[in-house]
């Protein structure tokens, strides 16, 4: 059986691991590597925090992905990974489904959710595509490199 569950302070290590894997961080806006006592603070802050609500889906009792909503009035913005050893056997869409499904039943105040995808991240812009969320904007960027004289 395939479940959403709060996440708990057991959670925290394996949501560092995750959280670091290479494959994680490429696709993250935050790539670089985290610190344990950096996860930790963070960590302790999210879990009592009203506005962020982390969950750890689970199959058959194994964790197998999180998903985060960090709720902004009557707008959340999801962040979701699928531990390596589970990805590309439709975690992805089952973790988009079951947020929003616990959405609609235990957060009624949230009339939009919100999902942030990298440029070179096809998979996570597939799963939204297809979980019909809609594309509203490109986010262009300019690098200026400083050259010493």
């Amino acid at each position: 059986m395939l479940r959403l569950r709060k996440a708990l302070y057991s959670d925290m290590d394996i949501l560092y691991d995750w959280r670091n894997e290479k494959r994680t961080r490429d696709n993250s806006f935050h790539s670089s590597f985290v610190l344990y006592d950096e996860h930790k603070k963070w960590f302790e802050t999210m879990m009592k925090s009203a506005d962020i609500v982390q969950y750890i889906m689970e199959e058959e009792n194994l964790p197998v992905g999180q998903v985060r909503l960090n709720i902004h009035n009557e707008m959340a913005q999801i962040s979701y990974s699928i531990a390596s050893e589970y990805r590309y056997k439709g975690y992805g869409h089952k973790i988009i489904r079951l947020i929003k499904d616990k959405v609609l039943k235990e957060h009624p105040q949230i009339k939009k959710l919100v999902a942030k995808v990298k440029f070179d991240n096809i998979a996570s812009q597939k799963i939204f595509e297809k979980e019909d969320y809609k594309m509203k904007y490109y986010c262009y960027e300019y690098e200026i490199f400083f050259q010493s004289i």
